[in-house]
């Protein structure tokens, strides 16, 4: 079932980016200045994508110099501890 079931999904996607490059191609054969710019624009969000996969991934990287104290307490954070989280 599973393997049946990426079967389809994987036909299902490949008509759906036919779909979309025959699109494409049909608006700029109809407008020539615009020729290349679909493949410019997915080329730069791809390279946005991999730069906030990046980010995703080290977002919480600050945490490694909290004290283990602050950072593993079970409580909430009194507001010496709070300072002292914030300065470091």
């Amino acid at each position: 079932m599973t393997l049946e079931n990426n079967f389809l999904y994987r036909q299902i996607f490949r008509g759906l980016r036919e779909t979309l490059q025959l699109l494409v191609s049909t608006l700029e054969a109809r407008d020539v200045y615009t020729k290349g710019h679909a493949v410019r624009v997915t080329q730069y969000a791809l390279m946005m994508a991999d730069i906030l996969e990046c980010a995703g991934r080290l977002h919480d990287i600050g945490k490694v110099g909290i004290q283990d104290a602050i950072m593993l307490k079970p409580d909430s954070l009194s507001r010496e501890e709070m300072g002292k989280r914030a300065k470091r």
